[in-house]
Formats: C-alpha cells, sequence, structure tokens
C-alpha cells in the first residue's frame, strides 16, 4: 500500500479515531507506540507525527524562523518529512460555518443555508472561471530519528 493510499485511508476514517494516537500504528510502518513519550518505534529509529496548521502569507523572516526551528539542532541521519494534504471533504467544515449561523434565526439561517449550497461542491468544480477550488489543508510533520543517538537523542525529541 502507497503512502498516499494508508494516509487516505487514515483521513477517512479520522472521525472514528480521533486524537487516539496509539490507534495511528495501525495506518504506520511502525513496530509500536510509546504512549507515555508519545513517540513510535521502529526496528532502527524511533519518531514522531504531528499535524499542524498550514501557514499562509508568511513573511519572509517567518518562513527564516521556520527553518531554523526545523534545520537546527536536528541529529544527523534524521528524517523529516512534512506533507501538506488537500482534502476535497469540505462538508464538515461548512457544516461548521454554518451552524452558528443558522442557529441564530430568520435571515441569518436563509444566508447560511444558501452560502452552504454554494460552497457544497466547490471541491470538485471551480466556483469561478479561474478555476479556484476549495480544499481542507492540512500540515503533518514526521521525524524519524534513528537509534545511534540513543536516550540522548530520545531526550532531545521529547
Amino acid at each position: 500500500m502507497s503512502v498516499l493510499q494508508t494516509l487516505s485511508r487514515f483521513l477517512n476514517n479520522y472521525a472514528t479515531y480521533g486524537n487516539d494516537c496509539s490507534r495511528y500504528t495501525e495506518f504506520l510502518p511502525y513496530r509500536s507506540y510509546d504512549s507515555i513519550d508519545h513517540l513510535y518505534i521502529n526496528e532502527a529509529s524511533f519518531g514522531f507525527c504531528l499535524e499542524v496548521t498550514p501557514l499562509c502569507g508568511a513573511s519572509e523572516e517567518i518562513v527564516n524562523i521556520l527553518t531554523g526551528m526545523i534545520t537546527d539542532g536536528v541529529p544527523e541521519g534524521t528524517s523529516i518529512q512534512i506533507l501538506n494534504w488537500a482534502s476535497p471533504n469540505i462538508h464538515q467544515k461548512i457544516r461548521e460555518w454554518q451552524e452558528p449561523r443558522a442557529n441564530k434565526g430568520g435571515v441569518y439561517n436563509k444566508l447560511s443555508e444558501k452560502r452552504g449550497e454554494f460552497f457544497q461542491n466547490a471541491n470538485w468544480s471551480s466556483l469561478f472561471k479561474n478555476q479556484i477550488i476549495i480544499r481542507d489543508f492540512r500540515l503533518f510533520i514526521a521525524a524519524s530519528i534513528p537509534y545511534s543517538y540513543g536516550e540522548r537523542g530520545r531526550r532531545a525529541v521529547i
């Protein structure tokens, strides 16, 4: 199974698993999960996977700060992967937007209903002539550190 197929299977089942990290091991090629230190354990490495909020419109200064955070102090042989997932599953986000407006009643209910209908198919069909489609962007950062760094490397990650 490819990485994208595995991630797609996981994201489609996210509602079932939620933030239960111990269940991620079913989808990732790790041997086990250490629930105390929140690390995934593999044959020759240990690591972690985080979901973080995507950043739009970052200045050059912010990009330099983030680059430093990701590269400074990273042990040699460490593998860092960054995945920007653009999910077409936007219906929940539309409902989350609609609900508080619809609860106000009256004209707000009708407006939220109409806007929801407008965006409902924007995940596959463009809203405008310039091919704008809507996605739920999610950003994942995974790191794997070789066991050769031992307990020192493990403590640095924690």
